[in-house]
């Protein structure tokens, strides 16, 4: 041991802090949201049957489920307009959903795929849920989406002040 250097193999420096930095929010930004949703057959017909529940009742006209961030802070919250575009997108009008809200495809296919995937029989099931998992972790388009929406919705609010 005698004439070797003792001091630490492992330095902490500030380039060593910032890609720490940049590998958490990287793994913050890539982690599955829709995998572990879809997992859980329960809470996948508890959430699909919500949605439909409020697109029935925002497409008949009768008072549905009221955007509790609207009511209480009186501006839309970033998903306000969802029933009501999602209603114009299932009765072909694609120009009225887009112009009520531009996320409105996105959350119709989110739904409909959180549907198929619930009742697809055991192992093709698992298989769904793994492949899911993989494209959210390789692509982080959850993150992107919903990060998207609320610049959209930042973008919008001036409109609705």
């Amino acid at each position: 041991m005698k004439g070797q250097d003792r001091r630490p193999r492992f330095h902490v420096t500030a380039a060593l802090i910032w890609k720490d930095r940049r590998v958490l929010i990287a793994k913050w930004l890539f982690a599955p949201v829709l995998a572990p949703l879809v997992r859980n057959r329960l809470i996948i017909f508890v959430l699909t049957g919500v949605a439909v529940a409020q697109v029935w009742l925002t497409a008949v006209g009768l008072p549905a489920w009221q955007c509790p961030f609207r009511s209480a802070l009186g501006i839309p919250c970033p998903g306000c307009g969802l029933s009501t575009a999602i209603v114009f997108l299932i009765h072909g009008e694609w120009r009225a959903a887009m112009t009520t809200h531009a996320f409105a495809p996105f959350f119709l296919a989110g739904f409909a795929l959180m549907a198929v995937v619930g009742v697809m029989p055991g192992r093709l099931h698992i298989v769904a849920v793994h492949r899911i998992a993989v494209l959210e972790r390789s692509t982080g388009f959850v993150a992107f989406l919903l990060m998207s929406m609320v610049v959209y919705w930042l973008l919008r609010l001036p409109g609705w002040l």
